[in-house]
């Protein structure tokens, strides 16, 4: 995970967003015959995805996994973020306030 943050009106919303590399192993072959989970191409190009998953249960300690939604890095056709490999980058992720 390379970076991590609660929406602006996060008591209201319930929303956190995350930035995660995505190994491009997983990208190009998940749902295919060709998937294994025990390979992976960590040093190949791969790409960044930002996700948003609504918190739940008491006091917001929870995650509902099937909240996710994809805002940026879809597929390797839908994206906009790349990277080479898989490290740590200066960037950060911070909330948009309208």
């Amino acid at each position: 995970m390379l970076g991590f943050a609660l929406d602006p009106d996060f008591g209201a919303m319930a929303e956190i967003y995350m930035m995660y590399t995505v190994d491009r192993h997983y990208l190009m072959n998940f749902g295919t015959g060709s998937y294994s989970s025990s390979t992976n191409e960590y040093y190949a190009a791969m790409i960044m995805r930002i996700v948003r998953y609504t918190a739940t249960g008491p006091g917001l300690t929870g995650v509902d996994p099937n909240s996710r939604f994809i805002l940026l890095g879809e597929t390797h056709k839908r994206c906009c973020a790349a990277s080479r490999i898989a490290q740590h980058h200066p960037w950060s992720l911070v909330p948009m306030v309208p």
